[in-house]
C-alpha cells in the first residue's frame, strides 16, 4: 500500500484498519512460542534483607528512617514527608507551594493572584485544577479538572512551551501530541524567565516534570553532570524566590541528578511506580508543615488540611513503608544495582530492535533512564522528511483507540508503554522483591520487544510505512 500525503488521511486509513491490526497481533500472541513460554508472573528473586525486629510495627521510626535516609543524601535543609499515593502527593505539593484554593478568597488570596510557571512537557497532576493561559490550553487533558469548577479561586498557570518542541496533531481522534525531542535548553530558559517576570508581583512557583522522565525530552547536561534544563529552571526560580517543583512520580528517588545541586524545592518520587505509595522530598520549608499535618508522623501531627485546600496527608499502613524505607535505601547506598540493570536492558533493546529497516530505524532516539529504571525508544524523528509512523494521541487512549498500546495488551506484553512518540519499556517494580531484583525479568522484556517489533510491523504494512 503507497503512503499517504496527508496525515489525516494516514489516521483514517488507521481507523479502518484497527480491527485488522489488533486481529493480526493477537493470532500473532497465541501461535508465538515465546509468548507461550513467557512467565505469567515475575521469576524467583533471591531473599531481601529484612528491615530489623521492631522496624515494622513503629510508623514513627519508620518515617524518621525515611527522613533521615533523605538527609544523608541532600543535607539538612531537606526533608521528606511519605504519602499514601503520588497523586495526593502532588496535590499536597502543589497545595503547600501555592495556597489559594477554596477559601483563598476569604482570606484575601483570590486564585487570580496566584500564579505558577508551567513548562508544556507532559501531563502532569501537579497542575490539576490551575487555570491555563493563555486560554486556548483549557482542553489539555492536565488542565480539564477546573472547567467545571469555581474558576475564581483557582491559580492561573501561564504555560511555557519548549523552544524547537512541536505539538500538532496526531491521532485516530485527533488531539495535541507533545513531541519534544527537538526542544532547546537556552531558549526555553529565556522564555520561562520571561513568564515569571511577566507573573509579578504574583509568581509562586514554577513547575516542571522531574530529571529522566521519558517523553520529556533529551536536556543536554552541564560540566557538573547536571540536566541543564533543570539547572537553569532551580536557577530562575532561586533568583525570584519562588519554588521550583518537580513532578517525578514515575521515579526512584537517589538514582539522578542531586536535587539540593538543581535548587529544587519539592519532589514527589514513586518508588514502586505512578499511583503506589509517593514520597514528597524537598526544603523544610515545604515538606516539614505537611510532616506537621500528617496524622501519626510525630511532628505534632494534628490532622489539619493544608490551608483553603481541604487536603490532608495521610502516610502509607506500616507494610509500605517499610518497602519503601528498603527500597530507598537499597537506591542510596547501592546505586550500581539498579543501573546495571538498565544498561544491560539498553543493550538488549539495541538487539532486538536491529532487524527494523533503516528508514524507520535510523531516525530512533534511545535513552536510558536510571530515575524510572526504563528505557525510551523516541521516533519523532520519523516525521522530520514528511509522514512519520503514526503516534497517537490521549484521546486514543481513553477511547480503546491507541493501537499500539492495545496491540500490546493483546500480545501480553505487559511492560511497554506508549505516551505519543516515546515507547517506554519499563523494569518491573511492583514490589520490593522486584525492584532490588533488577535484573530477573530481562528475558521476559527481551519478549515484549519482540512482541514490540512485530506489532510495528503490521501497523507499517497496514499504511504503506517501511519498518
Amino acid at each position: 500500500m503507497a503512503r499517504e500525503k496527508y496525515k489525516f488521511r494516514m489516521y483514517q486509513e488507521l481507523a479502518r484498519s484497527a480491527r485488522t491490526i489488533l486481529e493480526k497481533a493477537s493470532a500473532l500472541a497465541e501461535k508465538s512460542p515465546e509468548d507461550a513460554a513467557r512467565p505469567s508472573h515475575a521469576p524467583e528473586s533471591p531473599p531481601r534483607r529484612m528491615p530489623p525486629e521492631g522496624e515494622a510495627g513503629d510508623v514513627l521510626e519508620l518515617v524518621e528512617k525515611i527522613r533521615g535516609i533523605v538527609k544523608d543524601a541532600y543535607g539538612e535543609a531537606y526533608d521528606a514527608c511519605p504519602v499514601s499515593s503520588t497523586g495526593s502527593g502532588l496535590a499536597l505539593l502543589r497545595a503547600a507551594a501555592i495556597p489559594c484554593f477554596g477559601a483563598a478568597e476569604s482570606e484575601g488570596l483570590p486564585g487570580e493572584d496566584r500564579w505558577a510557571v508551567v513548562l508544556r512537557q507532559k501531563p502532569s497532576e501537579m497542575v490539576a485544577g490551575l487555570r491555563p493561559l493563555p486560554p486556548k490550553y483549557a482542553l489539555l487533558p492536565e488542565f480539564t479538572a477546573a472547567i467545571n469548577q469555581n474558576a475564581k479561586t483557582h491559580p492561573r498557570a501561564f504555560v511555557v512551551p519548549l523552544a524547537g518542541a512541536t505539538y500538532s496533531y496526531h491521532g485516530i481522534i485527533p488531539a495535541p501530541v507533545a513531541m519534544l525531542a527537538g526542544a532547546h535548553t537556552e531558549p526555553t530558559l529565556d522564555a520561562v524567565a520571561a513568564a515569571a517576570e511577566a507573573c509579578l508581583p504574583h509568581l509562586s512557583a514554577i513547575i516542571a516534570m522531574g530529571t529522566g522522565i521519558p517523553g520529556c525530552g533529551f536536556s543536554p547536561v552541564d560540566e557538573n553532570g547536571l540536566p541543564e534544563l533543570h539547572a537553569g529552571l532551580g536557577e530562575i526560580a532561586s533568583e525570584y524566590d519562588v519554588p521550583l517543583l518537580l513532578d517525578s512520580s514515575t521515579a526512584i528517588p537517589f538514582l539522578g541528578p542531586d536535587l539540593s545541586k538543581l535548587k529544587v524545592a519539592g519532589a514527589v518520587f514513586g518508588p514502586f511506580g505512578k499511583g503506589g505509595p509517593g514520597i514528597i522530598i524537598g526544603t523544610e520549608e515545604l515538606v516539614v508543615p505537611l510532616l506537621e499535618m500528617s496524622p501519626g508522623s510525630g511532628s505534632h501531627g494534628r490532622g489539619h488540611s493544608v490551608p483553603g485546600y481541604g487536603l490532608e496527608p495521610h502516610l502509607p499502613g506500616p507494610h509500605f513503608l517499610v518497602e519503601t524505607l528498603e527500597l530507598v535505601r537499597s537506591a542510596l547506598e547501592d546505586p550500581e544495582l539498579f543501573k546495571k540493570a538498565v544498561d544491560k536492558l539498553y543493550d538488549i533493546a539495541v538487539e532486538e530492535l536491529s532487524p527494523l529497516k533503516d528508514e524507520f530505524k535510523q531516525p530512533l532516539l534511545f535513552r536510558k533512564s536510571y530515575e524510572t529504571l526504563s528505557i525510551e525508544v523516541n521516533y519523532e524523528d520519523t516525521w522530520d522528511d514528511g509522514i512519520g509512523f503514526p503516534v497517537f494521541s490521549f484521546r486514543d487512549i481513553r477511547h480503546g483507540t491507541h493501537l499500539i498500546r492495545e496491540g500490546l495488551k493483546s500480545m501480553g506484553a505487559m511492560n511497554i508503554s506508549v505516551l505519543d512518540a516515546s515507547i517506554v519499556l519499563q523494569i518491573p517494580r511492583k514490589t520490593l522483591a522486584q525492584a532490588q531484583n533488577p535484573q530477573a525479568d530481562l528475558e521476559t522484556l527481551r519478549q515484549d520487544l519482540r512482541s514490540l517489533v512485530a506489532l510495528l510491523k503490521i501497523i507499517g504494512e497496514e499504511i504503506g510505512y517501511p519498518v
